[in-house]
């Protein structure tokens, strides 16, 4: 599987051409982006050039991508989440 930080459904499985044409599979957050002034930007990189109907893929990646907040100068970290508990979390 693969770990799901945004969603019930992990990228890996909702992207499996991204993710299997990632050069950072196992990269952190902070290794695949960098901050520019106070905004977060992705820098992901492919191994590959994208055909037109995977261009799609990628801009709903970038999206959902863009709908998170990343807090700057926080590490990142594992939380285990249990999606059937009322917080959510273990």
């Amino acid at each position: 599987m693969g770990d799901s930080w945004l969603s019930k459904v992990p990228f890996l499985e909702k992207y499996p051409r991204m993710y299997i044409n990632s050069t950072t599979m196992k990269a952190k957050l902070g290794e695949v982006g960098k901050w520019n002034e106070k905004s977060w930007e992705w820098k992901l990189q492919w191994r590959k050039d994208w055909f037109e109907w995977e261009k799609v893929q990628i801009s709903n990646l970038m999206y959902e991508l863009g709908e998170y907040t990343l807090g700057k100068g926080k590490e990142d970290e594992w939380e285990w989440k249990d999606y059937n508990t009322p917080s959510g979390c273990y």
